[in-house]
């Protein structure tokens, strides 16, 4: 996708990579029709209407209003405030609503199993870093280093082969010995090729860039999906897709946080820059640091990898 997305921007401009998705959305569509089997009846349970307004609300007023954080000044704004509090106080009584149900629209109990809670937790750090990497490294390849989009998507190109390749041998120790030692091995990859791109990033050549995103892959492919599978493992087949849902909203909603942060210390940091020379070394720092905290936030969820139960068996399921 990135490398397909940055061939576009070679020839057209920004509005193609959303152009792009038209044609492959009806793709999907179509195939979906005739691949995906009809839907088996269910057990009819009550739909959630205020669990589902709350949780709509909260998501949809902290996302907007963390969007349009685009300077520090507008955190002190009245109405950014208020949003953020509104939103923060309808995801409470969400939960609230949700321990007293009995049919939750989220089960939000299931965090009390060790194994699912760790599964999430690595899932939402990995992910942060995913999309922290996705915002800074088009900024350091092509505002700092002057390569084109072209090389942007190519290194990125480096870390999905990566990932898509050790995925499968990450599977495959997964079922043989348990998800502790390869997860804990991914997340140590993952984060210390994040913390080498904030120590050399603007020094190094798009060769050592490239290395160091092949790491990456190579930690999110023996962590990411393994974790996932482990902790989806740990539910009862009738909450596995509850559970998902739970894993990606932690996900998309962190990691849109961690974005909006990393975009706002851009801002500070170049905030006093003046003229692209001082302004592009500036930029180079404020990377380098991002990527360095973004390290070390993977690297603190080395313990997680530590709760799963011994000797659990994850030949049962597997999960893409």
């Amino acid at each position: 996708g990135p490398l397909c997305g940055s061939l576009l921007l070679e020839v057209f401009d920004w509005r193609a990579l959303f152009l792009l998705n038209v044609p492959v959305g009806l793709l999907a569509l179509a195939m979906g029709q005739v691949v995906l089997p009809a839907d088996a009846p269910r057990e009819h349970q009550p739909f959630d209407l205020a669990g589902y307004l709350l949780i709509a609300t909260g998501l949809g007023l902290l996302l907007v209003t963390l969007g349009r954080l685009r300077e520090l000044t507008a955190l002190g704004e009245p109405l950014n405030l208020l949003a953020l509090a509104a939103g923060f106080l309808c995801l409470l009584a969400f939960v609230r609503l949700q321990l007293r149900r009995s049919h939750p629209l989220l089960p939000l109990r299931l965090f009390a199993l060790r194994g699912y809670r760790a599964s999430v937790i690595i899932a939402v750090v990995q992910a942060v870093g995913m999309f922290e990497c996705l915002v800074l490294l088009p900024l350091l390849i092509q505002l700092v280093l002057g390569h084109s989009a072209l090389w942007t998507g190519l290194a990125l190109l480096c870390t999905a082969l990566a990932a898509a390749l050790f995925g499968q041998v990450g599977g495959r120790l997964l079922d043989r010995r348990g998800p502790r030692g390869v997860i804990a091995t991914g997340l140590a990859l993952s984060g210390l090729a994040t913390l080498a791109l904030g120590v050399v990033g603007s020094h190094a050549g798009l060769a050592w860039i490239c290395a160091l995103m092949v790491l990456r892959g190579i930690g999110l492919g023996l962590s990411y999906m393994p974790a996932t599978t482990a902790g989806l493992n740990t539910l009862p087949d009738a909450q596995v897709t509850q559970g998902a849902a739970m894993n990606n909203i932690a996900r998309r909603l962190v990691s849109s946080v961690a974005v909006v942060a990393a975009s706002l210390w851009l801002e500070l940091r170049l905030g006093g820059a003046a003229g692209w020379g001082p302004r592009q070394a500036a930029t180079g720092v404020a990377i380098q640091d991002a990527f360095s905290v973004t390290g070390l936030f993977i690297l603190l969820a080395l313990p997680w990898a530590w709760r799963f139960p011994a000797g659990q068996s994850l030949s049962v399921r597997r999960y893409s």
